[in-house]
């Protein structure tokens, strides 16, 4: 899906969306394909965040609907990890345009609230086998100059 939305980095999209949702989808946040928990106005479920240094429950949190997957991680890949007008830079060029560098933008620029979220995603990544991603541009289903899994 990530390849699809023209996604720099498709593997760390898909860590991201591991990591939010367990592999899973259809419950609290991410319920209605929200499979990233984008918060919005669509409906409401409880969840946690992290709060001064600890987790919080955080009831009747407002999130996005989306019409499938697809959408969903479009709107990710185009909101987030892409520059626009609106946000300015996306993560994938504000980390310097490597995957650990826009990995760690989405804590920089306010999506996760897990001082970790980048570290987590990053050992996702490793645990499925991507292990020399620090410098690295990936494509489709490797990083360039990395050996095929």
């Amino acid at each position: 899906m990530a390849v699809n939305s023209g996604a720099q980095f498709p593997e760390l999209v898909a860590a991201q969306w591991q990591l939010e949702t367990g592999g899973t989808s259809g419950q609290g946040p991410t319920a209605n394909n929200n499979i990233f928990a984008q918060k919005g106005t669509d409906f409401d479920s409880d969840t946690q965040e992290y709060s001064n240094g600890g987790l919080v429950s955080a009831p009747n949190e407002g999130w996005r609907a989306y019409d499938s997957p697809q959408a969903a991680t479009d709107w990710m890949v185009s909101n987030w990890y892409k520059d626009t007008d609106q946000h300015g830079a996306g993560v994938e060029s504000a980390g310097g345009g490597t995957l650990p560098g826009a990995a760690n933008q989405l804590v920089t620029q306010g999506y996760a609230t897990d001082p970790e979220y980048a570290n987590k995603r990053m050992r996702r990544l490793a645990e499925r086998g991507y292990s020399s991603l620090q410098s690295k541009a990936c494509t489709k289903r490797r990083c360039s100059g990395e050996q095929s899994r």
